[in-house]
């Protein structure tokens, strides 16, 4: 099944005014119901603590003296939602299974946020009461995630998994271990005892949502987000090849720990993990800026391109939080590669962000060019349909003048490259600085060149640094 998923973490819905009511949380499903998506992801756990009243953690409160403005009105309302009859998750989902979507509960396995601040409305009382269930290592924040290894932290949260699939009409239940990916105390040499428990504990959930499917009459579909490569996935100790072969997962969505990847090996999940959907998951940001319709576009098309089987949106809400509304338009077209045709899009070979060491990709930028020397990078624009324009953007970490740099382009040497004469290759604000046009250099390419995967050959007349490489194709 072809699926658009839209991950909503909660925090987006309850955080934004100081009085949300009913119908401001069914405008938050409304904004992407009357599209393309298929599916709604809501998060309950705000932090380690819920959105909703539950019956083994704290719902999310602030404290009297709390000065964090926005933790502040967010409790407010929570605590005003409830007194007034409600349940805060209850009318997420109630409303977009209402809106014809499938409404899933995406549950951070991990999280993490505010583990530094220790008195953080964001932190469970179960989490601070047993520092001795911590995984350590891991670098500054990965140290002070929960130990899957200790069966009492597996049995917590298989608790508050059975809670929520009790409480609410799901239609699926997805565990995000993508935010935050640490599970179980670094050390390779365990990685088969990790994989087991890890499997172990899939195995415990899967059992848990089809009692409860057949208890209600109405199966609950079990899917997981992992890491965007299975080196990663191992690296955690996650093993979807062979929960596919046990059939515990319905589903499964592979992505990046909050940048876009767009080189994702689909196919290695396609090939290990037979008979169930793949989807890829596109992040708000990529290399530390935010995604702009544009890149939406080019991303999923590269993302279906390499096997997808659907798309799924992360945080895309996040442009709410620099005082930018968000362009649901793309959701028109990203839930398929045929409405995605004509579309203009912006290809890019980015240097990344926030990598996390063994479960990110390897980050395809920067690429030093030594003087007299060439480079070559490699970029796939799916393009069913001839573009009207092409321009190729290279960003470099020096000046550039045009005299430094030649490029070449699927076997031909393009004209001198030009100063930019705009800030940004599309006219789409974005929260990020714009990057001084003395670092960068715009080449024309003619439009009958570009191909399904295309050379790029850098040669330098000085040493260089090419951090970015964008490619726009425009059809209008």
């Amino acid at each position: 099944m072809r699926r658009l998923l839209y991950n909503s973490d909660g925090t987006n819905i309850f955080i934004y005014r100081d009085e949300v009511t009913p119908g401001d949380v069914f405008a938050r499903v409304d904004e992407v119901a009357d599209s393309q998506v298929t599916t709604f992801l809501i998060c309950p756990n705000a932090g380690q603590n819920m959105y909703y009243p539950s019956r083994l953690v704290t719902m999310f409160e602030a404290a009297p003296d709390e000065t964090n403005r926005l933790y502040r009105r967010m409790s407010d309302n929570l605590k005003r939602l409830v007194a007034e009859g409600h349940d805060p998750i209850c009318i997420v989902v109630d409303r977009a299974r209402e809106k014809g979507l499938e409404a899933f509960i995406t549950f951070r396995m991990n999280e993490l946020h505010d583990v530094n601040t220790p008195d953080s409305p964001l932190l469970c009382d179960f989490w601070k009461s047993h520092p001795e269930y911590r995984v350590g290592g891991h670098g500054v924040w990965g140290a002070e995630a929960l130990d899957y290894a200790v069966p009492e932290v597996r049995a917590y949260f298989v608790a508050l998994l059975t809670e929520v699939c009790e409480r609410f009409n799901l239609d699926g239940l997805e565990l995000d271990f993508m935010r935050f990916p640490r599970y179980l105390p670094p050390g390779p040499d365990e990685a088969v005892e990790h994989a087991a428990i890890m499997t172990g504990f899939v195995a415990a959930v899967r059992r848990m949502v089809e009692a409860r499917g057949q208890a209600r009459g109405r199966p609950i579909l079990l899917s997981a987000r992992v890491p965007s490569w299975l080196k990663g996935c191992r690296a955690i100790g996650l093993d979807p090849a062979e929960w596919t072969r046990r059939r515990l997962i319905d589903f499964l969505t592979v992505g990046p720990f909050l940048s876009t990847e767009v080189d994702i090996p689909v196919g290695e999940f396609k090939a290990t993990c037979p008979g169930i959907p793949v989807y890829t998951s596109i992040e708000f940001g990529i290399g530390g800026r935010m995604m702009t319709p544009q890149m939406v576009r080019a991303a999923a098309a590269m993302l279906y391109d390499a096997g997808s089987d659907g798309i799924y949106s992360f945080n895309y809400f996040c442009a709410r939080e620099v005082g930018l509304e968000p362009d649901f338009s793309v959701f028109q077209e990203i839930g398929g590669p045929e409405t995605l045709a004509g579309t203009d899009k912006l290809y890019l070979v980015p240097t990344q962000a926030h990598q996390v060491p063994e479960v990110s990709l390897p980050s395809p930028m920067p690429v030093r060019v030594a003087s007299g020397r060439t480079r070559t990078v490699l970029l796939r624009t799916p393009e069913p349909r001839p573009p009207a324009a092409v321009t190729a953007r290279v960003e470099a970490l020096e000046k550039l003048t045009p005299r430094d740099l030649r490029l070449e382009f699927n076997g031909k040497l393009l004209g001198e490259g030009a100063r930019p004469a705009n800030e940004r290759l599309f006219d789409r604000p974005t929260p990020d600085q714009p990057v001084p046009l003395l670092l960068c250099l715009d080449f024309e390419i003619p439009p009958q060149l570009l191909r399904h995967t295309n050379e790029i050959v850098m040669a330098a007349e000085r040493d260089v640094t090419v951090k970015w490489i964008a490619v726009a194709v425009r059809h209008g």
